[in-house]
């Protein structure tokens, strides 16, 4: 008599599971996902959960998302055989999908904006990112996508950063938008809580909405906030290298990247002070991290305008000739 062994339950268990499809994409628009598991002769029969339920495909391993709100969203895909259960994720960035002309570096230039720019009125509060994690874990921000809006005039209208924060086995996804709103000759005139007073292109006062004074600058010499003057002090590009105080003691120390990029005393990217003028005396947006040249924003961990301007070595966004120690503007 001959006795067989019997078969094995499972003879090709999951090992894993992984999603093809889009990284970036519009909202509105329908995209296709697909599994792939390992290995591809894995024991049938087999199930494949989506996690957020998808417009289609629910149980197979093809699905199809569409997003109505730009952000950045993360699909699950769980599959099971008779070997067990495996997992794979994939994160997709949505922006909006408005009339635009793309231009590099890439920035979203709407067609639609009205002709006085106004401060978005949507503009939202930054939602208060998670206070509580399990034990061991900590906050990670994993993803940033920001979006630059431009009106007809070549403005910078709105910015909005949306950021993915990782905590323990949680993911969430906080935006924030930025608007801006100019005066009858195109300059900057600042926020609701702050309106600037100029002296030709310069801002020499900031106001508050009762037309308190903030703050007044003297470029290239002093600055006067919350009843303390301090003193500029600069070097042979006029960048501001330190603030003294009327004894003369240095209260803060500030040193530059090549193209601009601060980094204050302590390593802080934002002057503990609230002084604006920074690399060659021009005026920083701490906050969006670019420098106000004219009416032009530049990046200065990338050296360039991320407006067109004037061709220079043959590049509408080329800064200082791409020498920032040089003579040109």
């Amino acid at each position: 008599m001959t006795i067989e062994a019997a078969p094995p339950t499972c003879p090709n268990p999951l090992a894993s599971v992984s999603i093809e499809g889009v990284t970036e994409g519009f909202t509105d628009t329908t995209y296709t996902f697909t599994g792939t598991i390992a290995p591809a002769d894995a024991t049938p029969p087999l199930t494949y959960t989506w996690d957020p339920e998808p417009d289609t495909g629910q149980g197979t391993a093809d699905s199809s998302y569409q997003w109505a709100t730009p952000g950045i969203y993360t699909i699950t895909l769980t599959a099971q055989n008779c070997g067990g259960t495996v997992s794979g994720t994939h994160k997709t960035a949505i922006t909006s999908m408005l009339p635009l002309r793309l231009y590099l570096p890439l920035i979203v230039r709407h067609t639609d904006v009205p002709d006085t720019a106004e401060r978005a009125q949507d503009e939202q509060e930054p939602a208060a990112l998670p206070l509580a994690c399990p034990a061991g874990a900590s906050n990670v921000v994993t993803d940033t996508l920001i979006q630059y809006q431009y009106d007809y005039g070549n403005r910078l209208v709105a910015v909005t950063t949306w950021i993915t924060v990782t905590g323990g086995e949680s993911t969430n996804v906080f935006s924030q938008t930025e608007g801006y709103r100019y005066d009858a000759v195109g300059r900057r005139a600042g926020s609701p809580d702050v309106r600037y007073v100029y002296a030709g292109g310069r801002v020499i006062e900031e106001r508050d909405p009762s037309d308190a004074i903030i703050a007044t600058y003297s470029i290239g010499l002093t600055m006067d906030r919350a009843g303390q003057r301090a003193f500029y002090q600069v070097d042979t590009l006029g960048s501001i290298r330190a603030l003294a105080d009327e004894t003369g003691n240095v209260t803060e120390r500030v040193d530059y990247d090549p193209f601009g990029a601060p980094t204050f005393n302590g390593g802080g990217k934002a002057s503990a002070m609230g002084n604006p003028y920074l690399f060659r005396a021009t005026r920083y947006d701490a906050h969006i991290e670019l420098y106000v040249q004219g009416g032009r924003r530049r990046d200065p961990r990338t050296g360039r305008f991320n407006q067109r301007g004037a061709e220079v070595l043959g590049n509408p966004y080329t800064f200082a000739g791409n020498n920032p120690v040089g003579d040109a503007p």
